[in-house]
């Protein structure tokens, strides 16, 4: 059910109208914007970065990996039925790949930015559902089985409210599936580019998820044979800094054979996640969590 954000009163998918505070949700080149304040510039992302993002993403050894693991943990681990909805769609990349693995009755993606979905209509196939609204006011209730923020939840400081909506949009038993940042220490130029508001540590998502209503399926570590060489550049960034970078795809773009390198290495680790093993550290963390009746 869409609802609306400001009162929860059922929304009218005709007019699409709230009749208990009026508000009309306007469409804008196709898309239905539910905060349209917050389409063009906001505080979580760069609407220019869009277009480089997508440009370095196919083929990226962590992008790559990334959508494997995501695949293969929703294979294993969600009942694949109804429909899906990605929150954070961006350049559909993640979405995209989703679609050719699973099975969902339908799929759907969001994003604050209007870019973002000019950017994600390009990409992904007819029939996907697109549309603007602010995660921390989702305007659904029972209405997905499952939920993906792919690398989003740290984009906004208030993650809990935003668990919370999330919680409120899946049907019973519906599955949350989040990629965040991992460790503090980690910290580098390139999360500050891309306008995140923390890297999680261990156990803190875990925690909110619990104390908002859901079940831990399944949490590891990813991207940790390769930590200490994240670490080593966060500390070398820190104390020689380099040009300031403007845009989130400039600290992603590295030589061909370093890429091929550690798309061995990251496909090592996928082995290892696979068997059933947890990796305790790493620069990201998957989670697959299950709403509680």
């Amino acid at each position: 059910m869409t609802v609306c954000p400001d009162c929860d009163t059922e929304i009218d998918l005709v007019a699409y109208r709230c009749e208990k505070c009026c508000v009309c949700i306007n469409q804008v080149e196709g898309f239905r914007l539910f905060d349209p304040q917050l389409a063009d510039q906001n505080d979580g992302f760069l609407a220019e970065s869009f277009e480089g993002l997508a440009d370095v993403e196919t083929g990226n050894f962590w992008f790559e990996s990334r959508s494997y693991l995501i695949n293969s943990f929703i294979e294993k681990y969600v009942e694949v039925k109804g429909d899906f909805l990605e929150v954070g769609v961006g350049t559909g990349f993640v979405l995209s790949r989703l679609i050719k693995h699973t099975s969902f009755q339908s799929y759907a993606g969001s994003d604050l930015h209007l870019s973002g979905l000019k950017k994600a209509k390009s990409t992904l196939p007819e029939g996907v559902f697109l549309v603007q609204f602010d995660a921390r006011r989702a305007p659904y209730s029972s209405e997905f089985n499952a939920v993906g923020m792919f690398d989003c939840l740290e984009h906004i400081q208030e993650d809990s409210d935003v668990i919370r909506r999330m919680h409120k949009a899946l049907t019973e038993k519906g599955y949350f599936i989040l990629t965040v940042p991992q460790h503090p220490f980690l910290w580098s130029e390139s999360d500050r580019v891309a306008c995140h508001k923390r890297r999680y540590r261990v156990g803190e998502l875990e925690k909110k998820l619990i104390e908002n209503g859901y079940e831990i399926v399944r949490s590891t570590s990813f991207v940790t044979l390769l930590s200490p060489l994240m670490f080593a550049n966060a500390l070398y960034r820190r104390y020689f800094p380099k040009k300031a970078e403007c845009y989130i795809a400039d600290g992603l773009v590295i030589p061909d054979i370093i890429n091929s390198i550690f798309m061995i290495v990251m496909s090592i680790e996928r082995g290892l996640i696979n068997l059933g093993l947890n990796l305790p550290f790493g620069g990201s963390r998957l989670i697959v969590a299950r709403k509680k009746v």
